[in-house]
């Protein structure tokens, strides 16, 4: 498991450390919940026209149920399980090496990703 969570970091850093300026505000961005607006706005707008209103809806209502179980179970119950401290969080040994951008280190716990979780229930219902 020690070499495991070597390459992880060794992984970690070497991505991290080729950042270049200009990407540093477009990763901003897309780590933000406001740039998914008009792609979940799109969806739906789909959803209503290709299935009608009733079965859109369902459809919307069973997104929002597996989208909110995939982010309760990974951020509530898994990341405190867990403990494994996001790369930028301060009391990570490895932190100092990480590049901050605009001093934002998100929350105490990484692992496993909310994000992921979320999106791989949005893609599996919808596929």
């Amino acid at each position: 498991m020690e070499k495991l969570l070597q390459l992880d970091n060794d992984i970690l850093l070497a991505v991290n450390g080729a950042h270049t300026g200009w990407l540093d505000p477009v990763m901003l961005m897309f780590s933000g919940r406001e740039i998914w607006i008009m792609m979940y706005a799109v969806m739906i707008f789909c959803l209503f026209r290709n299935f009608g209103w009733q079965r859109a809806l369902i459809v919307i209502v069973a997104v929002a149920v597996a989208v909110g179980a995939a982010d309760q179970i990974s951020s509530a119950l898994l990341k405190p399980l867990i403990c494994r401290m996001r790369p930028s969080n301060p009391d990570n040994e490895i932190s100092a090496l990480v590049h901050i951008v605009n001093g934002y280190r998100s929350g105490k716990y990484g692992f496993p990703s909310s994000h992921a979780a979320n999106t791989m229930a949005l893609a599996m219902l919808t596929s």
